[in-house]
């Protein structure tokens, strides 16, 4: 056998010895704490919640006929929410969470639910998101329309103690806390805006990272790590 060949099939035997262990280990899960519409004010800085101004998209792909019943099924808590700032800035936000995330049950990413519930998606790319002088987490944003608005889109997703970068850091950072004999919770956050074109995307983006901001800052420090996750926190 090759140097290469026999490289190779160690790697395999580890990776497979190690989703052996992660299957063995025993998990703890976390437990469920307050309600999202409890954690989430209504007001902060100067954003205050009204009632939506146009239908939001359900955070499940391919909920259309019943999203109530898809989220409610897919989440152990969802909360959505429209904001007005003083000078009459619209920022459409929306949370999801999950208790236990596994790589049969995970967080949808707001790319599949508005693609299934007929946008056309486009990436803006990631964007760091300046939450306070000391803190910034990797956010992703999008461009998404259909004959009926255009929306831009800035989100991330909090799995356990950190927010992870795109799907397979997903399924990394839930292997690893297997392997810690640990189950993660998950969050997404999401914050949208209407834009009258594409051309405005950047405006748009930029309000919603000062929405996001002023969020932060405007909650306890518990709060704070749930839609963020700490700092620290490393694989």
């Amino acid at each position: 056998m090759s140097p290469r060949a026999r490289g190779a099939l160690i790697t395999a035997v580890l990776v497979v010895a190690s989703f052996a262990a992660a299957a063995l280990t025993p998990r703890t899960e976390v437990a469920l704490g307050p309600q999202l519409a409890e954690r989430i004010p209504e007001r902060f800085g100067d954003w205050t919640a009204e009632p939506l101004s146009v239908d939001p998209v359900v955070l499940v792909p391919g909920a259309a006929l019943e999203p109530a019943a898809a989220q409610t099924s897919s989440y152990d808590d969802v909360l959505m929410r429209t904001y007005r700032r003083g000078d009459g800035a619209r920022v459409m936000a929306a949370f999801a969470y999950g208790r236990r995330q596994t790589q049969e049950l995970k967080i949808h990413r707001p790319e599949l639910c508005y693609h299934a519930q007929g946008f056309d998606v486009s990436s803006l790319g990631a964007r760091a998101v300046r939450l306070d002088r000391d803190r910034s987490v990797e956010s992703l944003a999008l461009l998404t329309r259909n004959r009926a608005r255009i929306e831009v889109v800035t989100y991330w997703i909090r799995v356990g103690e950190r927010v992870a970068q795109g799907p397979w850091d997903i399924r990394w950072t839930i292997f690893s806390a297997g392997l810690r004999g640990r189950v993660p919770d998950g969050l997404l956050v999401r914050a949208s805006s209407i834009a009258e074109s594409a051309q405005g995307a950047e405006h748009e983006l930029a309000v919603q990272h000062e929405f996001l901001a002023d969020l932060y800052r405007g909650t306890p420090d518990a709060t704070r790590a749930f839609l963020a996750g700490t700092p620290e926190a490393s694989l």
